[in-house]
């Protein structure tokens, strides 16, 4: 038997409909008569009559909440791989062999902790990197911050002109933003306009932009261009203001033309290889010199928004006004008073990634 609807609101069978058609255009009945005979009222008779004998849809009211068993399926799905955790919300619930709009699955993912968030890029650790940097920092982890702040930070940087950034979403909750699945691996690529830089404490070195016709970063043109440079603040910031020679330390990450033979003898002829610091691979979590070329990013993408730079003279004018804004305040100060925190990360880590 067919289902029929009363005055109540629920629409008529597809059947009953073409009956009230017929009735009021071949038989002209009037629409008192009709309503009775189908079992509705005279207006939808009458609306019915001079409209479609298509049903309309059926009215949507707000969807239920899922199930907490539902949700915990979800989340559980969602957390299943790196690879589940990058898919959307909607092709989760498929998997789930679930039903509901965008906006109840957020809801239901909210309720177990989990959002949508932007995947966090860090570089690939094996084991054999953990170990390492487990290692250094269980070494270090007596320093203080007056040791740190006699160590000279060094590192190269590449800036994109134009500043454009990709994203990747990720399902997780708060405690797991730096965890292995929700992580973008990052791996080392040189590319746009590179620079060097460095600094000691509160105080900024020299900035240097990398040309072109100096070739490739090898161990000849980084001995001939940087090294010279780095003595040079080196020294400055080995004297004490009474004239004593206290060397300071400096750090240079494990790239092929900071290790090789060339740049160790240069180094040695330069009288600075003893009071160079071995630096874990993959590890910017443990150079804040990293920390400030993010932040320069960030400004000259700022800049990049406001229609600022356009060529590679004007990004270097930037960048330079970027690197001299950062020589007011104490921002290099509080960059290097976290390094203790940085070395107590990755120990409790046990060599993993951290939130620097």
């Amino acid at each position: 038997m067919e289902n029929r609807i009363s005055h109540a609101g629920v629409p008529l069978s597809y059947r009953d409909r073409v009956r009230v058609h017929t009735l009021a255009h071949d038989a002209s009945w009037p629409y008192r008569k009709i309503a009775t005979t189908v079992n509705c009222s005279p207006s939808t008779a009458h609306k019915i009559a001079h409209g479609s004998t298509t049903p309309p849809k059926t009215k949507r009211g707000r969807q239920k909440l899922l199930s907490s068993e539902d949700r915990k399926h979800l989340v559980a799905i969602a957390t299943q791989s790196a690879e589940n955790r990058r898919k959307p919300l909607w092709e989760i619930a498929l998997l789930c062999n679930i039903k509901a709009s965008d906006d109840t699955l957020r809801r239901a993912f909210a309720s177990e902790g989990f959002h949508r968030r932007v995947a966090r890029k860090k570089p690939f650790l094996d084991e054999s990197a953990k170990a390492s940097r487990l290692n250094w920092c269980t070494e270090r982890v007596h320093w203080t911050v007056e040791d740190w702040m006699r160590v000279i930070w060094t590192d190269e940087a590449s800036f994109n002109i134009g500043g454009a950034r990709g994203r990747i979403w990720v399902t997780r909750n708060a405690e797991e933003e730096y965890d292995e699945a929700c992580l973008v691996p990052k791996f080392k690529k040189l590319s746009g306009l590179m620079i060097w830089g460095c600094f000691i404490g509160a105080q900024l070195g020299p900035l240097v932009f990398w040309d072109p016709a100096w070739g490739r970063i090898t161990a000849k043109s980084y001995s001939m261009y940087i090294l010279p440079i780095l003595y040079d603040f080196w020294y400055r910031n080995s004297l004490s203001p009474d004239g004593q020679f206290a060397p300071a330390a400096f750090m240079e990450d494990g790239a092929a033309a900071h290790r090789a033979r060339l740049t160790t003898e240069w180094r040695e002829w330069y009288g600075i290889q003893q009071w160079k610091i071995v630096w874990p691979a993959r590890s910017p979590d443990l150079n804040p010199i990293e920390e400030l070329w993010r932040r320069m990013k960030d400004r000259l993408f700022q800049a990049n928004r406001e229609g600022r730079p356009r060529t590679v003279d004007v990004t270097k004018d930037v960048i330079k006004e970027i690197w001299d804004q950062i020589a007011v305040g104490d921002e290099l100060r509080k960059l290097v008073e976290s390094m203790p925190r940085r070395i107590q990360a990755v120990i409790a880590a046990g060599g993993g990634h951290t939130q620097f």
